[in-house]
């Protein structure tokens, strides 16, 4: 089992909701000129949404379903992933 951290769990489940809306809103909110990138913004933030909506130790899970270790591992597969791709976009 994970311990907590200094985000207590609801406040933790209630920001990756909004962080899931953002990414799903960025490209209207930002006025995305790429293609790519809308993909990947609305792909993400339906990744967060899911992902917080059933992880089993989350007070705001909806299902319930998925391990903790789990919803952390798809955080932070998340976060490399974004931070390569905008590597690359800034190469690009």
């Amino acid at each position: 089992m994970l311990r907590e951290g200094p985000i207590p769990k609801v406040v933790h489940g209630v920001i990756e909701y909004l962080l899931g809306i953002l990414f799903l809103a960025a490209p209207i909110l930002f006025d995305f000129d790429s293609a790519t990138a809308t993909g990947v913004s609305i792909t993400v933030g339906v990744l967060v949404l899911i992902t917080t909506a059933v992880t089993a130790d989350l007070p705001t899970s909806l299902v319930g379903q998925l391990a903790l270790t789990a919803h952390v591992t798809v955080d932070f597969v998340l976060a490399i992933f974004l931070a390569g791709f905008l590597a690359i976009r800034r190469i690009i």
